[in-house]
């Protein structure tokens, strides 16, 4: 199952749900997409607006692949899940945020948790990618904190 995370943000985000739908009329397993405040509805995914934290946290355990917006709670909770990645950044200038969620997607994508997708194009031909890929292709997440207590405690052993 594919699973579409747009957040609680209270901004429309019907670009990327738009382009999910489509996806969903050409792949052959269940699409899910959360609409959170999107207008937009699909027309061959099956859809919901917001469900409790235990609902999509159970929907994201059953979820092969989750596309989701740029925002630190949907991409941590699937990444904690050790869960295939796609995030899509929402944009102020198509008015889907206040803030350009691309630099947290660009970090993540930095440290190999996730794919990015900056252009809706592309999502689908990504799509396609990431369900081919085995999930050793996604770095499972370790904490920032952990690595760098790692780091200085085989500095001081180096420096015995």
């Amino acid at each position: 199952m594919i699973l579409c995370l747009v957040g609680t943000n209270p901004y429309d985000f019907t670009r990327l749900v738009k382009a999910v739908d489509q996806l969903a009329s050409k792949i052959d397993m269940p699409v899910k997409v959360q609409l959170g405040n999107t207008k937009y509805k699909p027309q061959y995914a099956e859809y919901f607006t917001f469900k409790a934290k235990s609902e999509v946290e159970q929907l994201l355990k059953e979820a092969d692949l989750v596309i989701s917006q740029g925002g630190y709670g949907s991409m941590t909770d699937a990444i904690l899940l050790r869960k295939k990645i796609i995030a899509i950044p929402r944009q102020p200038k198509f008015s889907e945020s206040q803030d350009n969620q691309e630099e947290l997607v660009r970090y993540y994508e930095s440290k190999g948790y996730i794919r990015a997708c900056y252009e809706i194009e592309d999502l689908e031909k990504i799509v396609f990618q990431v369900l081919e890929e085995d999930i050793e292709n996604f770095n499972e997440y370790e904490m920032e904190t952990n690595i760098k207590v790692s780091k200085l405690i085989k500095d001081y052993i180096n420096e015995l």
